[in-house]
């Protein structure tokens, strides 16, 4: 791996209520900014290992991932690289019961929107890219696997 790289991994979170798509979106306190689950790679660590372990890390949910939904890449202001691996994740009732997510210095807030409302409420073009991607695999009703 480069040292001019950094490798992340995330989900975009999903759950059915009353029938109708929910995303969960966060609202990071430090950048405020409203944005999609995610964060660093550990050393030794998959790339899904990291997508499960940031999601739980910031909201508190546990997961099992789905397919994958995306890859972004962008440039961050220290002249990096970022490349950011998402997967569909779905939330269940369960694993949100028992979710122990309070505000914190990270993540001021966390809020399940409609598709729309998530594609309006998101801060960045790339979050929205791969919003776009998982709401494309949705629609052929692959998101579980």
């Amino acid at each position: 791996m480069s040292e001019n790289i950094v490798y992340a991994a995330g989900g975009v979170l999903w759950r059915i209520v009353e029938g109708k798509l929910r995303i969960l979106l966060i609202h990071r306190t430090q950048y405020r900014d409203v944005t999609l689950p995610k964060g660093k790679v550990d050393p030794g660590e998959t790339l899904a290992e990291t997508a499960v372990r940031e999601i739980h890390e910031e909201t508190g949910i546990r997961v099992s991932l789905g397919v994958p939904v995306g890859v972004s890449t962008y440039h961050m202001p220290s002249k990096r690289d970022k490349i950011v691996h998402y997967w569909a994740a779905e939330a269940t009732d369960a694993a949100i019961k028992a979710s122990s997510f309070v505000p914190n210095k990270e993540i001021a807030a966390l809020e399940w929107v409609s598709a729309k409302k998530a594609r309006a409420k998101l801060s960045y073009p790339v979050d929205v890219e791969i919003l776009d991607k998982f709401l494309e695999i949705r629609d052929k009703d692959v998101l579980r696997t």
